[in-house]
């Protein structure tokens, strides 16, 4: 279950990362770092759900487990967001040139 749960998180940051590369960031640099917000916030927000959840109905999750989860999510999360979200900005910049006729 944790893991199934911390797989969403990540694929979601990723997701989003890519999305602010694409649309909302200005330069490579500014992107890499909204990326890497990115992950860090979806890894915070896999943490508190499942902490909640778990609160809330004991024995859904494994403690041990969702720690491991939760920092293997805040360790790699952050970094593979950021290389994403700086390789959309390019995409996004590379095909706005690319429309410019002259």
């Amino acid at each position: 279950m944790e893991s199934i749960t911390a797989l969403v998180a990540g694929v979601a940051a990723l997701a989003f990362s890519y999305y602010v590369g694409q649309h909302l960031s200005v330069s490579t640099i500014v992107a890499s770092v909204l990326g890497a917000a990115t992950g860090v916030g979806f890894a915070l927000l896999y943490f508190i759900a499942t902490v909640a959840v778990g609160g809330a109905f004991p024995g859904t999750f494994v403690a041990w487990s969702v720690g491991i989860h939760f920092i293997v999510l805040l360790a790699l999360v952050p970094l593979v967001a950021a290389v994403i979200a700086a390789i959309a900005q390019r995409q996004a910049y590379a095909n706005a040139n690319a429309k410019m006729t002259f």
